[in-house]
């Protein structure tokens, strides 16, 4: 029975979610946006998953081994044709670092099930390159929360690969908002809007803002309760 694109992905955000939050964290603010694009208007011109934060970001693109790879071939050819531009040969060391192919297959065994390598190699039959699905997880959620902050210039490299992306599809698009979700002092769940989520300017400075609030939140709940124990011991 086939293992379709879309129970992947669902699955990979679910295991991600459970390792960013089963990190140590003096409080849950968001260190990732993440943008689930399949079967949107941005399918067409970026990608299944966008995931983006003040230390990576990702572009994902998910296809079953058993499934017809010509739109991926298609899509491949565009981005290379811009890349091949003096303007644009920068940006492929830029691509290789972000943006990923993720192939599975329908038997679910462990080291033949999935296999992540670089976009521009997708039709490459080397294993030089390639990570399984469990180790991409990994690699991601270590880069969002241990890694240094994007200097100025790697955001402007990666911005300027989202939108080499999408301009090869020769697709006109709209902005197109997004969410970022994090867990306030009192334990619930609070949700915050991104204006458009391939403005990695804007989503940064969204998610410092939110960061911000909630561990304001986070220590003004540790101060309420510090306050109350004490009255209840004096009471005592």
């Amino acid at each position: 029975m086939p293992i379709y694109e879309n129970i992947v992905i669902g699955n990979f955000l679910f295991a991600l979610g459970l390792k960013m939050g089963a990190r140590q964290h003096a409080s849950l603010a968001p260190d990732l946006a993440v943008h689930l694009t399949q079967q949107t208007p941005l399918d067409r011109v970026l990608g299944d998953v966008l995931l983006n934060g003040l230390k990576l970001v990702a572009l994902l693109e998910f296809k079953r081994a058993a499934a017809r790879r010509s739109k991926e071939r298609s899509n491949l050819r565009k981005i290379n044709r811009f890349l091949q531009l003096p303007e644009y040969r920068e940006l492929k060391q830029t691509s290789r670092r972000i943006h990923y192919y993720v192939e599975t297959t329908d038997k679910l065994e462990e080291g033949s099930f999935s296999r992540v390598l670089p976009y521009l190699d997708l039709d490459l039959r080397t294993q030089d390159q390639e990570r399984t699905l469990e180790k991409l997880i990994d690699d991601l959620v270590l880069d969002a929360t241990s890694a240094s902050p994007l200097p100025e210039m790697q955001i402007e490299k990666y911005q300027d690969y989202l939108n080499l992306v999408c301009d090869s599809r020769g697709l006109s698009y709209n902005s197109s908002p997004g969410l970022l979700v994090g867990v306030r002092g009192d334990g619930q769940i609070a949700f915050a809007e991104v204006p458009d989520i391939r403005d990695l300017r804007t989503t940064y400075q969204n998610i410092e803002r939110y960061q911000q609030t909630l561990e304001q939140e986070y220590r003004e709940r540790r101060v309420q309760k510090l306050s109350e124990t004490h009255r209840q011991s004096q009471a005592l």
